[in-house]
């Protein structure tokens, strides 16, 4: 068999310009996976080409971090639309769960993705911000006269 100049498996051959439009899509809020498919690239590929790349990494991250800037104001805009109402003019219960389950998805993936950004704030002792005090606590036991 003869040598094609890629390894087996390895997917498409880098191109600068490639690399940039799934940075893109990415940097639209898509996730990797579905901006790696519109462009016949899988995953994978992608992911070598930046563990080859430090300068297709850096653009990787910069696109990740723009996305999920745009991810978290997409949230406001999906709980500010109008809600469904059926030929009654009452709202439709399915469409606020369908919309709730949303949002609850979207904030968890984000809190995962960058917790110091979109992670619940919690206060934990001992980090440089908050370091532990250590209080004496002394017990003396005193026998009744």
């Amino acid at each position: 068999m003869a040598k094609t100049g890629r390894p087996k498996g390895s997917g498409l051959l880098y191109t600068d310009a490639l690399a940039a439009e799934i940075c893109r899509r990415i940097g639209e809020g898509e996730s990797l996976r579905s901006a790696c498919a519109a462009e016949g690239a899988k995953p994978s590929t992608f992911v070598g080409w930046c563990n080859d790349r430090p300068d297709v990494a850096e653009q990787y991250t910069r696109a990740r971090n723009t996305g999920r800037a745009l991810r978290f104001e997409q949230l406001r805009e999906i709980a500010s639309q109008e809600p469904e109402r059926d030929s009654n003019g009452k709202i439709d219960p399915g469409w606020v769960q369908w919309k709730k389950l949303h949002i609850d998805t979207e904030k968890w993936s984000l809190s995962k993705e960058e917790p110091k950004k979109y992670g619940e704030r919690t206060t934990i002792s001992g980090d440089p911000d908050n370091p532990l005090v250590y209080e004496k606590i002394e017990r003396t036991i005193v026998k009744p006269k």
